[in-house]
């Protein structure tokens, strides 16, 4: 055989020799990633300490893994709202630190928005130095302050936060008075049915709270206590309450049991207007992606109008109409006047986050626009600690 023609042979079994042990390196290199995905699943983990258990660099340099902070490693497919960046930073909380302001706010359940860039809060003891850390806000613990254990099993972590309450007067002065009169409706709702049921915060402990704390976004949370209620079971529900006090609706019933002439149940309703026997119900997302919930709404509604009450359902965009605007459509339905509203209480309720920043939900999806007395997702109170996940 020529000699030309044996250094092609040679070159050609060594180029089959590099793709063949290539072939071999990323078939190991995806059994490799698959059992760090799965082992971990959608919790978070340090570089450092997956080095030590034996997993290579190439393996941590896979972009199946994302890296939320320095020295973290999560799966890429991670939900990154602020809940979600919030537990991909456990692994590398400090003893003595902890969650904090909108962060904890949103650990809890809280469905407040936020701006996409917002940092997670990060509160350290007051001996310990401040954290730094790229997409982290460090705060300084000022005095000592309890400690709640929060329990996230879809992340398989438990997390530290402060109180509910020290959480929505830290982030008072950042919020807007609106979000802010929505976290304290959620901290307010027991967290299922049943003779059980707690919230995570009594009108009680909220009352004594804010008569007793003074300082930074004290007198904010006060105004927004004022206007918090117990009963309202998401956002927008409580948004849809909040356009109604804009113009002076202050009387209606949360969650009103309704009953048909021969005494038979028809629905519980968002916000009633028991003596003039008018319902406005507000209708999420969901109650028209499911099939079975909306022909359930429609069947309640009917047999409410039956029973002789009006009913007005609000969506979404009545919310960002401005012909006409939603207080206005409730005035005309519910046959009130306007009644004007002191000035501070006025700014405060119309109150938004500036124009130009992206605003989301601090929740992953699939927390958003869950009632939170449903059964599945939440965050309730048992033993003493907070416990957020599954509940039958």
């Amino acid at each position: 055989m020529p000699q030309a023609a044996v250094c092609d042979e040679i070159r050609r079994a060594l180029w089959i020799a590099r793709e063949r042990a290539d072939e071999s390196r990323d078939a190991m290199g995806m059994q490799r990633i698959d059992a760090v995905l799965e082992q971990y699943g959608c919790a978070s983990f340090l570089a450092s300490e997956a080095l030590s258990a034996g997993i290579s660099p190439g393996v941590l340099r896979n972009p199946r893994l994302a890296r939320p902070f320095r020295g973290v490693r999560v799966a890429a497919t991670h939900d990154d709202s602020l809940f979600g960046r919030a537990a991909a930073y456990v692994p590398r909380l400090r003893p003595g630190e902890c969650f904090s302001h909108a962060t904890a706010l949103a650990l809890f359940g809280c469905p407040i928005h936020m701006p996409e860039s917002t940092n997670v809060d990060v509160e350290s003891r007051a001996a310990s130095g401040q954290v730094r850390c790229e997409g982290v806000t460090g705060h300084r613990r000022k005095r000592a302050e309890r400690i709640r254990q929060l329990w996230l099993p879809e992340y398989r972590v438990r997390i530290p936060v402060v109180e509910p309450l020290q959480a929505a007067l830290q982030a008072s002065p950042t919020l807007p008075f609106p979000d802010l009169v929505v976290a304290l409706d959620h901290l307010l709702v027991a967290r299922r049915a049943g003779p059980d049921s707690r919230p995570l915060v009594s009108s009680e402990a909220l009352e004594r709270f804010c008569s007793n704390v003074r300082g930074a976004g004290s007198r904010r949370l006060r105004m927004a206590a004022r206007y918090a209620r117990t009963g309202a079971e998401s956002r927008m529900e409580t948004l849809t309450r909040l356009a109604g006090e804009r113009v002076g609706v202050n009387d209606l019933t949360l969650q009103h049991t309704i009953y048909d002439d021969s005494g038979a149940w028809i629905g519980r309703f968002d916000l009633v207007d028991v003596q003039r026997k008018r319902i406005v119900e507000y209708d999420g997302d969901h109650h028209w992606r499911l099939r079975s919930q909306y022909l359930r709404d429609l069947e309640r509604l009917d047999a409410a109008r039956n029973a002789g009450w009006e009913v007005l359902v609000v969506v979404r965009e009545h919310h960002w109409s401005r012909d006409p605007p939603l207080s206005k459509r409730l005035l005309t339905f519910l046959g009130r006047e306007s009644r004007e509203l002191p000035v501070e209480d006025a700014r405060l309720l119309d109150e938004r986050y500036a124009r130009g920043l992206h605003i989301r939900s601090a929740l992953p999806r699939a927390r958003q626009d869950i009632h939170p007395r449903a059964t599945g997702t939440g965050v309730a109170v048992q033993g003493g600690e907070a416990v957020a996940g599954e509940r039958g």
